[in-house]
Parts: structure tokens; sequence; C-alpha cells
């Protein structure tokens, strides 16, 4: 009755839900890093390509399956998207994954 629902299923389900959560929260912590020092909000306002100012659609906001299906450029403009966001995409992933 004590059991945690982690211990009811399988390591690897439980990797894959904590790698996609944490790249969830890696991409919120990416948009962070590139929009605060421009003074730009990460609360409010819709996600955008950083060089033309498009909004992205639910499709390109999934992360790093987005990254790797726009092949790094917004689908827009061309510009390549910024490697934080990525990078922060994937630590995130492989902390929650690890966890």
């Amino acid at each position: 009755m004590g059991d945690s629902i982690a211990a009811l299923m399988p390591l690897w389900l439980a990797a894959l839900l904590g790698g996609v959560v944490g790249a969830l929260i890696g991409s919120f912590i990416g948009a962070a890093l590139v929009r605060m020092p421009e003074g730009r909000s990460v609360v409010h306002g819709r996600s955008a390509c950083d060089s033309c100012g498009a909004p992205l659609g639910p499709g390109e906001l999934v992360p790093l399956l987005s990254f790797a299906l726009l092949r790094g450029h917004c689908r827009h403009c061309g510009a390549a998207i910024d490697p934080w966001q990525t990078a922060a995409e994937a630590g995130g992933a492989l902390v929650g994954a690890a966890a």
C-alpha cells in the first residue's frame, strides 16, 4: 500500500517519463537563458523565432524533436536556433532520465 508509482512501473518507462519532463523543464530554462539577458519576458507572450519574430506553432515547440525535424533552423526565415536552447533541453532530459 505504501508503494510509490515509480516503484510499480518498469525502469525504462520511469526513465523515459523523467526524460520527457526534464526536457520540458530544460526548454523553459533555455528560453530563460536566451530571453532574460535581452529583457524579454519568459512567462508572458508567445514563443517566437529570435531572428524573425514569427510565432512558433505547437509542432515547433516539442523539445529536441522539433530541433531535429527542423534541422536546427527556423522554418520561417531559416535562421539557426540558439544552441543554448537545445543544450538546455538535452541537459534537462538527461537529468530527468537519470533521476
